[in-house]
């Protein structure tokens, strides 16, 4: 769901509801159409700091790299809460990955 009337670009900000009820507010802060952009999340997480950027780049005429870097930082959590924290990251960053590849291929 969108908070702001923007859907892309800088300024755009979207709320991600996860089944468990919780909820990440994401806002973009760097877009160039066809190469990356750029979100940072500011509520919803147990971070200090989340910012990531997906980028793509053609690779042939129906095959693209897609690249999903982030950068998180949190003093708050446990060695161990934090290692679970990125086993959650990389199931959400897995299935979301699938479900743009399964809508970019209908």
């Amino acid at each position: 769901m969108y908070l702001s009337k923007k859907k892309k670009d800088v300024g755009a900000v979207r709320l991600i509801t996860f089944e468990d009820g919780n909820k990440i507010e994401e806002h973009v802060v760097a877009w160039e159409k066809g190469e990356y952009f750029t979100y940072i999340a500011t509520e919803g997480l147990p971070l200090r700091a989340y910012v990531a950027t997906i980028s793509i780049k053609p690779k042939s005429k129906n095959v693209v790299d897609l690249t999903w870097q982030s950068y998180l930082n949190s003093e708050k959590m446990t060695e161990k809460e934090f290692l679970e924290f990125l086993v959650f990251m990389g199931s959400f960053y897995d299935a979301s990955l699938e479900n743009l590849k399964i809508a970019l291929e209908k």
